[in-house]
């Protein structure tokens, strides 16, 4: 069990490493989750669409992250103070199996 829980923590890292060396100023993270599928959900806001498109593309060409699946985008309506600024997008991506194998050990 403590194995085990080493491994994730280790694996988590690792891709957190990836997702920070990979991101725009432009773009502040929301949410990360996984799915049953084991795709990992993110949810972050970009400065502008172009932030978010140049952020997608980023992703898309990084090696370690498989497919990016772009789902939605929006900038959000408020009806109180301050009004909401930025893009609020959603995406679904995979790692490789090279990085999903890697272990330093």
């Amino acid at each position: 069990r403590l194995q085990q829980l080493f491994e994730q923590h280790r694996f988590w890292s690792r891709f957190f490493d990836l997702l920070e060396q990979n991101t725009s100023a432009a773009i502040a993270y929301r949410s990360v989750a996984v799915d049953t599928q084991g795709r990992i959900i993110i949810t972050a806001t970009g400065a502008n669409y172009l932030a978010v498109a140049e952020q997608l593309a980023r992703w898309q060409a990084t090696v370690g992250i498989g497919a990016v699946d772009f789902s939605t985008a929006a900038i959000p309506v408020t009806t109180g103070e301050p009004p909401a600024s930025g893009v609020v997008f959603t995406v679904a991506m995979t790692l490789t199996p090279d990085f999903l194998q890697f272990s330093p050990l």
